[in-house]
């Protein structure tokens, strides 16, 4: 670019001179192209760069582990011209993780609203990955004229886990059966979840009249609730320096998906517990469905790895055990051995070839 712009003005001194020097018709010739075409170039160069937008966009923000994340970038200005030339440089992150990843593109003629792909990424953790585009170099036709535009652009998005299947030991409870509160009240609202014979108490009103005709005995509409289910998961996202630490967090968000996944399936109430090392106390994500499963997993892998932060939550957890109710999973990778509590270890949950 430099040795380019040098040989422009170079060239350019010499036709100059030599057009002093002598009176001469394809002297001149030269020099007004010398000076016209690259006039044209800085015109549509200047043109192209006003309120020049540039955009990270994909379809999906919510991708799986294991399959590829193509980076796409599109931009506007002002009077929807071509960009000559153009380099684009994107640095990619994975949430609680140092390592970066680094690639420049060159795009020749990019069309306004064109959509470019920069990068390619197999997403090898679960989590989230951070896509930051941090500088944008505009040339003209000719490379003479340039500028560099350092940008801000950041774009999350989300990896998820690969479902696994779970174990019977890790689902004890969710195969019980239904449990209600039966209600004898006059005027209930409740639904009717049975019917049984008579019994001393219950209500004429309760009487089911073309049952009991056919019966011996007077037949009453047994009246109550469903008893909702509500499980609880406690979630150790602290960090601790180990080699492996990252895969042993893939594998932690895993078997948390997995599990809630077949809860919400069963159509029994979750929550996520974890420690928000940022607010420095413990949270709660409640949800019963999909989607809030889809945000409650969200919001936990954006929770940033902390040493101390899973003592701290277990601290809480027990002293409080009696709010979250008896069913509560822990899922670590520590090996802790608490009778109140039962707990999922992911070390040893998984096969070491998960870990290399």
């Amino acid at each position: 670019m430099k040795l380019r712009k040098f040989a422009y003005i170079f060239g350019l001194l010499i036709v100059l001179l030599v057009n002093c020097l002598f009176v001469n018709y394809e002297f001149m010739i030269i020099l007004c192209i010398l000076v016209i075409i690259p006039s044209i170039s800085w015109i549509v160069y200047k043109f192209s760069l006003m309120d020049m937008r540039l955009y990270v966009s994909n379809d999906n923000l919510r991708y799986t582990y294991g399959s590829n994340l193509d980076v796409v970038i599109w931009f506007g200005n002002k009077f929807n011209m071509k960009i000559p030339w153009c380099r684009c440089k994107v640095i990619v992150s994975y949430s609680n993780s140092d390592k970066e990843y680094e690639n420049e593109v060159t795009f020749q003629g990019l069309k306004q609203f064109q959509k470019n792909t920069i990068m390619n990424v197999n997403l090898e953790h679960i989590g989230f990955i951070n896509v930051h585009v941090c500088e944008f170099e505009v040339r003209d036709y000719l490379g003479i004229f340039s500028r560099k535009i350092q940008y801000n652009t950041q774009n999350i998005f989300y990896i998820f886990p690969d479902k696994i299947k779970t174990i019977e030991t890790e689902i004890n409870y969710i195969h019980q059966e239904d449990q209600y509160i039966l209600s004898h009240i006059e005027f209930d609202n409740t639904e009717v979840q049975d019917l049984r014979n008579i019994v001393e108490g219950d209500s004429l009103n309760h009487i089911h009249w073309k049952r009991s005709i056919m019966s011996e005995d007077f037949i009453v509409k047994q009246f109550g609730e469903e008893l909702k289910r509500h499980h609880c998961i406690v979630l150790d996202l602290s960090w601790h320096n180990e080699q492996n630490f990252r895969h042993v967090l893939d594998n932690i968000y895993r078997l948390t998906y997995s599990l809630a996944n077949t809860y919400v399936n069963a159509g029994i109430e979750t929550s996520f517990i974890y420690w928000d090392s940022k607010k420095g106390d413990i949270e709660l994500f409640d949800f019963d469905s999909i989607e809030g499963l889809y945000e409650a997993m969200e919001t936990i892998m954006q929770i940033n790895s902390n040493s101390y932060s899973f003592d701290l939550l277990l601290e809480s957890v027990l002293l409080e055990k009696d709010n979250f109710g008896e069913n509560i999973i822990v899922i670590t990778s520590k090996d802790y051995k608490i009778e109140e509590l039962n707990i999922l270890n992911v070390v040893e949950r998984f096969s070491d070839s998960l870990y290399e």
